[in-house]
């Protein structure tokens, strides 16, 4: 990989280094390590109010001593999200600007700090103003956040706590008037058993199965939600079956939790752990890894534990033929069994979600 330029700072505020330096770590202010009182607010404001409490906040902690460039994604994960008071989930999507990307270009504007994409699609964190008077006057509440697992740290070993990963079904148009009864609503997620105990809760509380019967009768709302046109009209339906259809109806997704940040749900089928093998230049082998970004993996620091424990050459960037965004970590050589094995053994992710490792060069294990 290129010797990405690294970025140093006077006293002043910004300046640019001549490379293998790291951001100079700010004048410790011990008189200011008291009480930081946030803004009382509500909805996106509040959240706006947080993303900022902690940005300001991990600058003054985790982050005083970081080398500098930075993955965006990675300073939120790793410094903004431990930073977060007890009590407390940061949330981009419930504050007002949305994606992180917004957010931190907002911060940009306020000259607090700089952002550059490099390479394309990739957005790094280049510098950060020491000087500007919003970090300076921060105070930094030692008692506000309990320690919290190193997000850094855990991904290097046995210590990285995976993912919570649950298959769960979206409430979608098809089925709103029946959750709608339930008291819930369109977007709702609920796991295969929640939506079981919904649908017996209200074939008992409408007595719609007599006893000793195993078919449900039809109300209007059950009859629309789970018998297709097609079908015409139909008086009753075994209990299996409603709730089999129930299912088939609502939309798939996973829901993802991880230590410390809020739950997100991607709807459709979960990407995998993709594992592929490619040839390069001088029919050279290399090995590509895709979507570990999605059960929290560090991509750089996975990165360099491939790097170490095989002796080959890493790089992390945007990936080719992929849909945009989408990052690959690729390594020279066929390193599947090494990168299964690591995959399974140090970050304990399930099989089932990874895909590729046949790939792995015979006679490796």
């Amino acid at each position: 990989m290129d010797e990405t330029q690294k970025l140093e700072l006077d006293g002043d505020g910004l300046t640019e280094g001549d490379g293998g330096g790291s951001a100079s770590e700010p004048a410790d202010h011990h008189h200011e390590e008291e009480h930081s009182h946030m803004p009382t607010a509500t909805g996106p404001e509040a959240m706006d109010n947080l993303l900022l409490h902690c940005f300001l906040k991990a600058w003054k902690t985790s982050a005083k001593k970081i080398e500098i460039p930075i993955l965006t994604s990675n300073f939120y994960r790793l410094h903004m999200v431990p930073a977060c008071p007890d009590g407390a989930t940061l949330d981009i999507k419930k504050s007002s600007y949305k994606k992180l990307s917004k957010f931190l270009n907002a911060m940009a504007k306020k000259d607090l700090i700089q952002v550059k994409e490099f390479p394309k699609g990739i957005e790094n964190i280049t510098a950060i103003n020491w000087a500007h008077e919003d970090i300076k006057a921060f105070v930094v509440d030692l008692e506000e956040t309990t320690a919290k697992p190193d997000p850094g740290k855990s991904n290097s070993g046995s210590g990285f706590v995976p993912p919570t990963i649950e298959e769960v079904y979206q409430v979608s148009g098809d089925t709103v008037a029946f959750f709608r009864a339930c008291g819930r609503s369109k977007g709702d997620v609920l796991l295969s058993g929640e939506v079981r105990t919904l649908v017996t809760d209200y074939i008992k509380t409408k007595g719609l199965q007599k006893e000793g019967q195993k078919v449900v009768n039809l109300d209007p709302v059950l009859h629309e939600t789970v018998v297709n046109r097609k079908e015409g009209y139909k008086e009753t339906l075994r209990w299996d079956e409603i709730f089999s259809r129930m299912l088939g109806k609502m939309a798939p997704a996973a829901r993802i939790t991880r230590v410390g940040c809020a739950p997100i749900v991607r709807k459709g089928k979960l990407e995998p752990i993709e594992l592929a093998v490619a040839k390069r230049s001088g029919n050279k082998k290399v090995t590509l890894v895709y979507n570990v970004h999605i059960y929290g993996i560090d991509e750089a620091e996975f990165a360099h534990q491939i790097q170490v424990g095989v002796a080959a050459s890493t790089s992390v960037g945007p990936a080719e033929h992929k849909p945009q965004g989408t990052t690959q970590v690729l390594v020279q050589g066929n390193q599947v069994a090494f990168i299964g094995k690591l995959l399974l053994e140090t970050y304990h992710l399930p099989r089932k979600y990874i895909r590729g490792l046949e790939l792995a060069a015979k006679g490796k294990k």
